[in-house]
């Protein structure tokens, strides 16, 4: 499983190196994961690198994104997570919904297991500058374990 996430890291590189993207970003956030059964709640917060391809005022724009999450529940061990998200970004306002996929290598207690997840969000850019909000949920699971939500707010800096 490790490969798998190496693979990820490999394929993003040549994703990027083959086409030119329009934006790039930096993102950080908090966030809450609640199980969806036994609704354990566990909260940390994570980074990603983040490639936008077309005009910012295109009504549909591709975006990939790699990241690291850490996530820690009151009681257990916690999970660490290295995943690539692929998202389409709707409309080229200032308000920007993205749906999209994410898939992802998670470490916890030892063993390490494939996540799959849905994406659905709104970012809002600040004025003219660099800077963005976002809030998204993610709708999932990883390998051998209950689904789960996965809530996020972030804010990114455009590069």
């Amino acid at each position: 499983m490790v490969r798998s996430g190496a693979g990820m890291v490999i394929l993003v590189m040549l994703f990027a190196a083959t086409a030119k993207a329009q934006d790039r970003q930096i993102e950080a956030h908090p966030e809450l994961t609640t199980t969806v059964n036994s609704h354990q709640d566990s909260w940390g917060g994570g980074a990603q690198y983040q490639l936008t391809w077309g005009a910012k005022s295109a009504p549909i724009r591709p975006a990939a994104s790699l990241g690291a999450d850490w996530v820690k529940p009151s009681d257990g061990p916690s999970t660490t997570s290295v995943g690539l998200d692929v998202t389409v970004n709707l409309g080229g306002g200032a308000l920007t919904p993205f749906l999209g996929a994410s898939v992802s290598e998670n470490w916890s207690n030892g063993s390490n297991a494939v996540g799959l997840f849905t994406i659905t969000g709104l970012q809002y850019s600040i004025g003219n500058g660099p800077w963005s909000v976002n809030a998204q949920a993610r709708w999932g699971y990883v390998k051998e374990q209950e689904h789960q939500w996965i809530f996020r707010a972030g804010i990114a800096y455009s590069l």
